[in-house]
Parts: structure tokens; sequence; C-alpha cells
């Protein structure tokens, strides 16, 4: 890595929104540099300005309501600030790709795949047809979307949220740009795929191409960054090499956050490792659901007709037992049928065979109407709070609609929304607000508030923390332990991050391609594991602090 030139500059650059409310001052002063083949990370919470930074340096923030103040971002000698725009469309791609947070926003719903990839490559290069088309193919291969020829003719609705980031990375790897701009690239991706990427862009960083990482998890950080700046509110707060950061901040912020980040196991001499327990046998305390056999199979279809030519086996033939007031957690890569089974348990999701038992009553299977009493009992939290929340509706309402549905509401609804509200630690003057109006911490406490508003006995939390910041993840896990405390609520916790479900889960189910390969007692599972696929997951886990993981992430291994 040469190490004796800049290629990106930022000085000084300080942008500010213009809004009803005031003038909010976005970023301030904020200056920093990366240098050729350099892995720099812009870590803080959200609302602290670093997506607002990145933005910025690409000129890609819509103004108005954005003014900026002042400052300048030198790219290879040029300010973006002043470029002409001609010159900043073809350095965007080529010099600078960006991969962006959210990539079912940031991809065209109207067009496939291999269509937004090759008009990218035809614009920048000016392949043709048939070559853009097998080098996109060839790129969705490197970062690991399985059936790459197939899903170049998908939509983006057609693939999982996993699956939509790695197109996005590929579209930003794949002109081998100098500078890549990643906003939170590894959010959607369970940690085998993550590693895969980070293995790539670590080889493309031995050819000069550097890259800033803005992101929450400090863990990921760790692996791969040569420096970080610490952002908050608006500002930065601390700077400096990797190594002396994580072992001795300097800021008060800093040391927050690495308090809150969640570890698989802890570092240093005589610290457990995965592999270093004995195994225990499972006790299966039962009384509340209890699954057998349990199929859901999607059929594929083919031909004029659409004949069915097979099936996908999201679920094939399942078992679990979950006590009342326990949490079992479901871990595994996209795509290894997760939600589809958490889904299936409450009645979301029609399945084709098996037993569903709650509290000794048969459920699986039964239609809308029949169902229906048991729907209090079995509540979900879903992945994407923005999503799963009416943006007409306000908060009053979104809280009070299941308790009018079934005849519960027994006080004026403003009293119920505040009450419930009161229980997730939010204000009751957000009760007539709009779910655009809050942070995604806030939105997903809402979806927890809206869950709890039947009084449940059972809640589905698909990946309710993934895409929220160290320290709001940790309030977070912490609510949902204090309710399970206090009301006795059974949880179903799918994630793939084991280092989340460990703090949670008293016994984990591991999943793969439709089925249950591993489970056991939680401490069990993660330091004996018995299934290749296990230890799989567990070696792709990073772990601030171990020195050797972090040489071996760095060094492509």
């Amino acid at each position: 890595m040469r190490t004796s030139e800049t290629l990106l500059s930022v000085k000084d650059l300080t942008v500010h929104f213009d809004t009803d409310e005031g003038v909010v001052e976005a970023v301030n002063d904020v200056s920093l540099a990366i240098r050729p083949g350099e892995i720099v990370g812009l870590v803080g919470e959200s609302g602290s300005g670093k997506t607002v930074t990145a933005q910025s340096i690409l000129r890609l923030v819509p103004r108005p309501p954005a003014r900026f103040v002042g400052g300048s971002a030198v790219f290879n000698g040029e300010d973006l600030m002043t470029l002409p725009i001609e010159r900043l469309r073809r350095i965007r791609g080529a010099g600078i790709s960006m991969i962006f947070q959210e990539p079912m926003t940031a991809l065209s719903p109207l067009h496939r795949v291999g269509r937004q990839l090759g008009e990218m490559l035809r614009f920048h290069t000016g392949l043709d047809p048939d070559a853009a088309w097998k080098f996109g193919v060839e790129w969705l291969d490197k970062v690991g979307l399985p059936d790459p020829e197939q899903r170049m003719s998908f939509y983006p609705h057609h693939l999982s949220g996993g699956m939509r980031q790695r197109v996005m990375i590929a579209m930003a790897l794949m002109l081998k740009p100098r500078l890549i701009i990643a906003d939170e690239p590894s959010t959607a991706l369970d940690v085998t795929v993550q590693a895969q990427i980070f293995r790539l862009l670590m080889r493309m960083k031995e050819e000069d191409t550097s890259m800033l990482l803005i992101t929450h998890d400090l863990a990921v950080v760790w692996e791969v960054c040569d420096r970080i700046y610490v952002m908050k509110d608006s500002r930065l707060v601390e700077r400096g090499d990797i190594e002396p950061i994580f072992s001795e901040p300097a800021h008060d912020y800093t040391r927050a956050l690495l308090r809150a980040v969640p570890r698989l196991y802890e570092t240093g001499d005589g610290a457990r490792r995965p592999g270093t327990g004995a195994r225990r046998a499972t006790t299966g305390r039962n009384g509340l659901l209890q699954v057998k056999n349990l199929r859901v199979w999607f059929p594929v279809k083919k031909g004029l007709f659409a004949r069915t030519a097979g099936h996908v086996k999201a679920v094939d033939d399942i078992d679990l037992a979950i006590a009342r007031g326990t949490t079992v957690g479901l871990v595994g890569e996209s795509g290894s049928g997760k939600t589809t089974l958490g889904r299936a348990v409450i009645g979301l999701q029609a399945i084709n065979d098996g037993s569903i038992v709650f509290e000794d009553t048969e459920i699986g299977g039964l239609n809308k109407r029949r169902l229906k009493p048991w729907r209090r009992n079995l509540q979900m939290i879903f992945q994407d709070p923005y999503s799963s929340l009416n943006p007409r509706m306000t908060v009053m309402d979104i809280l009070t609609e299941g308790l009018e549905e079934h005849g519960l509401l027994d006080m004026p609804k403003r009293d119920k929304a505040v009450q419930l509200l009161e229980e997730v630690e939010l204000r009751a003057d957000m009760a007539n607000r709009y779910p655009f109006e809050f942070s995604g911490g806030e939105r997903q406490r809402i979806s927890i508030a809206r869950a709890l508003s039947l009084e449940p006995k059972f809640i589905v939390c698909d990946e309710p923390v993934s895409a929220l910041d160290v320290t709001i993840q940790a309030q977070i896990i912490e609510l949902l332990r204090r309710l399970q405390a206090r009301y006795g609520i059974a949880y179903l916790f799918i994630s793939h991050d084991l280092s989340v479900v460990r703090q949670l889960s008293e016994q984990i189910l591991v999943m793969h391609q439709g089925k249950i390969v591993e489970h056991g007692r939680t401490e069990d599972v993660i330091f004996n594991p018995r299934h290749e696929y296990t230890r799989t997951l567990l070696d792709a886990v990073p772990v601030p602090g171990d020195i050797e993981r972090r040489r071996r992430m760095r060094a492509g291994k």
C-alpha cells in the first residue's frame, strides 16, 4: 500500500438543512483523509451525520433542503464540491462508487438486475450487451449470489434483502473504482456472506482500491479497517489507528460505543472460545408451543402452462418446542427458511404438512376465521419497522388497531396508546406522530409496543435489531428481556448474528436449507458445536479484540 499520497482529502466540510423547524446542522467542520489502498471506518450512531457526510462528498444530498455551507472534498486532485456536473457523473461509479444502505430504494423496481448492471457497464466502458451480461454474471458470482445467471433476470423485489445488497455491492465493485464509499454495506448480510464480501474487498485493497466504510458495527471495523473516525452530533470526536482506539479510547462516546458491542466470546488469556466446552444434554421444557414435522414447500412453475416442475423446500420436516417465558434463538443464513418458519408458526404462512400445537390446541392449518381467537396470543416483530408500520396511520391508531379489531379496547384510544408507549420507554407526546417522524430505534420500539398491545404469550422476533446502532441494539435487547420477565412472554428470536442471539436465548436452533441441523443449549452450541455448518457460522462472526482473527481477515483468509 502506498502511504505517501492522499486519494481523498475532505477539509472543514459543513452541510446544513433548512427545515420548517429551523436549521439542522447535519455536518460541521468534518475533515478526513484516505490514502490509496486504505480502508477507513466512519462510525457513530444514527443521526450523527455519517451518511450526509458520505453523500455530500459525491453531491448526492438534495439541495434544497440541504445547503453546502463550506469546505472541500479533493479527489485525485479535483475538488468534487466545485466540479461541473458532467465531470462529476463520470467520476461517480468509475472513480468513486457508492454502496447505499437500503438497496430496495437504490435499485430501480422497474428493471431487471441484468439491465441495471448492464446500463452502468455500457455507460462507463462501452461494452456490448452480451459482454456486459457475462461480466454481470461473473460479479454476481463473486459476491456470493446463488444461481447468478438466473438472478440477472429477476426484478429487485424477487430477491431477499441480503441478495439485493449483494447486487448493490457487485455494482459498486465491478468497475474497480479507486474509492468505494460503503454505507452500512453488511447490515442485511449473513455473517458468512459478510466475511466473503470483506475478503473480496481485502483483495481489491491490494490493488490500491480504497474504502470509506460507514457503519455502526464496530466488530466489522475492528476486522477490516486501518483507521477510524468517530462521529457524534455532526462532528468528529475521535480519530486514529484501530488497535490503539479499541484498546484505549480517549473519548467517553467511543468508550460507550465499544461497551455496547455484542460479543460472541471474550478475548484475552484464559477466555473461552468456540470448541472449548463440554456438551450437555438438551432439556426440553414444553408447555406453550410445540411444532412437529412442519413443512412449507413453494412450487416452482415452468413452461407455457406454468406446470409445477419442483418445489422449494423452505421449511422441511421441522420440530421445535418453546416453553412459557423462554427464548429460543433461530439462526442461519439468508434463504435458510428462518422467516418462513416464524411466519408459519403464528399462521401468517400456509403450511403443507405438520402439526402446530399452542396451549394444547392444534392451530396448524386453521383458516383465518378459525385462527382469529388465537391471534392475540401470537404476535410478530418484523425486521423492517418502517415497511411494517402503516405510513398513513398515527402511532395512536397503529397501537390500538388490533385492540379494536378484537373488541379489547377498554379505555380511550389515546390513553391506551400512551400506556403502551410508556411500556417501551417512549414519550406520550409521540402518540399523534407518523412513523416517518421517528428514528429506526424508535420505530422498532413502536413495533414492539404494537406486538404487546394484545398481551400475547408468544412473539416471533424477526431480526428486530439487525439494522440498529449498537447502543440502540443493546437497549432493545434489554427492553425485550425486561418485558419477558414482567409478562412471561416466550420469544422465537430469529437472527443471523450469533453474538446477539447469545445475549437473549436459552437454546439455539441452527437452520440450513430448510432443516434444523443443530439444536441445544446456547452455551453448548457456541462452545462445542457439532455440525460443520454451525462451525462455519461461528468462524465468520467478527470479534472485537481478537488479534488473530483480525490478522486472518486482513490477509484475506
